[in-house]
């Protein structure tokens, strides 16, 4: 179905594909031993563009609480293709946060951090499930290096 369609985000479950046990132990939200599952709270706004049926573009404003608690804002452009319900692509974006909440949890700074600016490149993977002829509900990921986040998106075509 293609058009414009706007939705909410929320979440997200937040796995850290890297990092010693140091720095995951001092995470925040842990939903397991290790500490690499943690639940970040995120609240996100995304408008996207089915300009056709196998195609489209989506951008992403978030605000929530990175790894450490701290709070974060940021922005994600992604585009790629749409296969039904399946949504696979490219996103960039990045995000602001306080460097020195990292230092004084004893986490050490993500590599993409840049004076506080977390620079994000990689790949998202989107599935919609239709709830009506125009809403839905959809599980967001998004795969960086170092890390991979889920969220879940209410919304509906316009």
């Amino acid at each position: 179905m293609a058009g414009w369609t706007t939705e909410v985000d929320t979440g997200g479950l937040t796995y850290h594909l890297f990092g010693d046990t140091t720095n995951s132990q001092n995470y925040v939200g842990k939903l397991a031993d290790a500490g690499n599952l943690i639940f970040n709270p995120l609240i996100g706004y995304k408008l996207t563009d089915e300009f056709s049926p196998t195609e489209c573009e989506s951008y992403t404003v978030f605000s929530g609480h990175n790894s450490v608690g701290g709070a974060i804002g940021g922005g994600i452009y992604s585009f790629g293709s749409l296969d039904g319900p399946l949504q696979l692509g490219v996103a960039v974006g990045a995000y602001k946060q306080d460097d020195a909440q990292f230092t004084n949890a004893g986490v050490s700074l993500p590599l993409n951090d840049i004076n506080g600016y977390v620079l994000l490149a990689g790949f998202e993977a989107n599935y919609r499930w239709m709830l009506s002829d125009k809403d839905f509900i959809k599980i967001n990921s998004y795969l960086f290096p170092g890390l991979i986040n889920m969220t879940v998106g209410f919304g509906g075509y316009f």
